[in-house]
């Protein structure tokens, strides 16, 4: 009750933060859009938003929030972008910012910190930041020319590189100080595109058009992996992996060597399409549009369709064996095969380990049928990593957030790094998906775009996710921990642990996994209640009404009470097994007793005879002396002891003589 309390005085507290009340004063319908956007971004503590009617960007502390302080700054761009901005972006460093959109994009230099909570300038209200256009020329000279991902390159050289993916299949890497030209541009589908003097492509096939040869996004992966025979590294040099997810589901893989960028014919090597296992007649969906590599050993990559699927697939290097088992239906590694997996000097492939499917809109029963209302509504879906856990990330879309944890990559890491391991088990645990909030309850609600998603982590306030909605009000919504600690062992374990020979419990030996998680297990929701927020001109009818009632009734059934009722059968369960174990014990332990009085009785009997047999033992063993001396005393001959002992009597005896004499001289001289 306090921690829900806690909960909703942040979330009220951050919502009505001036910050956020200046955009829901400047919302516009000229602003409104129909896809899903990302204009809030926090780094540590700070709080990063666009505000898209004076085209500045706002900024503010947790802290300062915290403290109750009203006040916020305003950043005010020196060349204001021209374009829609479809999202920021915080470098590694902290030094700029990107601000992008599909028509440009523009990096800001951030002020210096000084002052308390390390704010600009000492808190300054307004301050003028240097805004640097990027790639102005491209985007005038090719007006068809859209930009559809831009991410920062950071290595350890510099922090100030962008990569972006435009719509004519070209990675270009710019450089924030010399934003005109890119430093280096790399084709990824020469046979679809036809050049044009700028390094840009005007014409497009069919199926570029079409978007099934169009590549869409794209995310860095591990570094100084999948090195083959054709790229040659230097010492200090570092290859960087980059994943690129095309419209038809093939993903590629970019080897990007961070010191050759100034080179003039500088040639990335260029993987794909990647190999997916098992393979399917889809190609895991033609209607792709995200993708992230999460951080795990061996990585993660997560690609989202329109449709709401995800796939989650684990990137290992292609063994000789897969040549020949592209049909497998499963995905089951031993050691052997993993340790050759994951060398990193084969090209890699796609292992899909899951597909998880999500509920865009809710899903309701007709009143009429009883029937489940058919939901054919989809819409593109963006993926956001969550910089506090490797094994976490959310959805956000055109209706609602949604946030998956991927439990089983903990099992992975352990198998991939312990030799010890010879088959991954981890196989049967699914992803564990929360939707968190639904702003379109109905198919035939209006669509309400996220506006931006981030995470927030604040040791009062805990880890949240930061949701900001098409009207401009910032949701606060706690976060599952991903990482649960284990229960201190009872005494038995600590025992059983201490002392290895003792005897351990015989329920320990017929469940393998720990009550504990059974219980979870059972407990572990597939379907949950989000938060409903829909636009404000929309009225529901009674029927509607009705069928989020019903919904919401059937979920708390199906994922709570039926839950709860079979995990309380099977802890009864557990309790009378429990109970029938403690009689039985009970019983052994009646009998102990009835032995152990039974031993102590003839413990006592045996004291007193072992007592009357030491007393008889002296009397007889005094006799048998007594006898021996009698015996000695008759024999007539002298023995050693008693020659010795007459010699000693006669001197006795010559010394006694001569001690009288020696006394009668003394009196006859007196």
């Amino acid at each position: 009750m306090a921690a829900s309390m806690k909960d909703a005085d942040s979330e009220n507290l951050i919502d009505n933060h001036p910050i956020f009340k200046t955009l829901r004063s400047n919302l516009s319908s000229k602003y409104s859009s129909k896809y899903p956007k990302n204009i809030v971004e926090v780094v540590t503590s700070d709080i990063f938003v666009w505000d898209r009617q004076n085209l500045h960007l706002l900024t503010t502390n947790i802290n300062v929030i915290l403290a109750n302080d009203l006040h916020y700054q305003t950043l005010l761009c020196t060349n204001q972008p021209l374009f829609d901005v479809d999202g920021i972006c915080v470098s590694a460093s902290g030094l700029y910012v990107v601000i992008y959109g599909a028509l440009g994009v523009s990096v800001v230099e951030l002020p210096r910190r000084c002052g308390q909570f390390a704010k600009f300038q000492n808190g300054c209200p307004k301050i003028v930041t240097k805004t640097i256009p990027i790639g102005v020329h491209l985007f005038q000279v090719n007006d068809k020319l859209k930009l559809l991902d831009v991410k920062w390159f950071s290595s350890h050289q510099s922090d100030n590189h962008l990569l972006l993916l435009t719509s004519d299949n070209y990675l270009r890497l710019f450089d924030a100080l010399s934003p005109q030209l890119p430093v280096q541009a790399f084709c990824l589908a020469e046979n679809t595109l036809y050049k044009s003097n700028f390094g840009s492509n005007l014409t497009l096939t069919i199926p570029a058009a079409l978007g099934d040869e169009q590549a869409i996004a794209f995310d860095f992966g591990p570094t100084n992996q999948y090195l083959n025979k054709h790229i040659v590294k230097l010492p200090g040099e570092d290859i960087v992996s980059v994943f690129v997810l095309f419209g038809n589901g093939d993903v590629y893989c970019v080897l990007l060597n961070s010191s050759s960028f100034h080179r003039e014919k500088y040639k990335p090597e260029i993987i794909g399409p990647l190999s997916m296992f098992p393979a399917a007649e889809d190609n895991y969906g033609n209607d792709a549009t995200s993708i992230i590599c999460l951080s795990t050993v061996p990585p993660v990559l997560v690609t989202a369709t329109s449709s709401g699927k995800i796939y989650h697939s684990v990137v290992l290097g292609r063994t000789s064996s897969d040549d020949h088992d592209d049909v497998k239906s499963e995905i089951s590694w031993t050691s052997s095969k993993m340790s050759s997996a994951m060398d990193g000097g084969q090209d890699p492939s796609l292992y899909v380990f899951e597909s998880v499917e999500l509920e865009l809109a809710l899903t309701t029963v007709s009143l009429e049928t009883d029937e489940i209302v058919e939901d054919d509504f989809s819409c593109p879906i963006k993926l956001f990593k969550d910089p506090c856990s490797s094994n976490r990330y959310h959805c956000y879309h055109s209706a609602g957030v949604h946030s998956l944890i991927l439990p089983w990559i903990a099992k992975l890491e352990e198998f991939c790094l312990n030799d010890e391991l010879e088959e991954f088990l981890g196989g049967e645990q699914q992803s564990i998906v929360e939707h968190l909030l639904c702003t379109k309850p109905l198919v035939s609600s209006r669509d309400r775009p996220i506006q931006g998603v981030a995470v927030l982590s604040e040791p009062t306030l805990g880890t949240l996710l930061m949701v900001l909605t098409s009207d401009c009000h910032c949701l606060t919504l706690p976060l599952r921990s991903s990482i649960k600690t284990e229960p201190l062992p009872l005494l038995s374990d600590r025992h059983s642990t201490i002392n290895s020979t003792s005897v351990s419990s015989p329920l320990r030996g017929v469940a393998r996994e720990s009550f504990t998680h059974h219980i979870e297990k059972i407990l572990q929701k597939s379907s949950s209640n989000p938060i409903l927020r829909s636009s404000k001109g929309s009225e529901l009818t009674q029927q509607q009404c009705f069928q989020f009632l019903s919904r919401a009734t059937q979920v708390f059934r199906e994922q709570y009470i039926q839950k709860l009722d079979l995990a309380r059968e099977e802890i009864e369960k557990r309790v009378k097994l429990l109970k029938e174990q403690k009689e039985q014990q009970q019983s052994e332990l009646g009998l102990c007793k009835e032995e152990r009085n039974e031993l102590r009785e003839g413990a006592c009997i045996m004291a007193d005879k072992i007592e009357i047999a030491t007393e008889n033992q002296e009397s007889i063993v005094n006799r048998i002396e007594t006898l021996l001396r009698r015996v000695q005393t008759l024999v007539p001959i002298l023995s050693d002891d008693e020659r010795n002992m007459q010699k000693d009597l006669t001197t006795m005896q010559e010394k006694n003589e001569a001690f009288d004499e020696c006394c009668a001289t003394d009196k006859n001289k007196e």
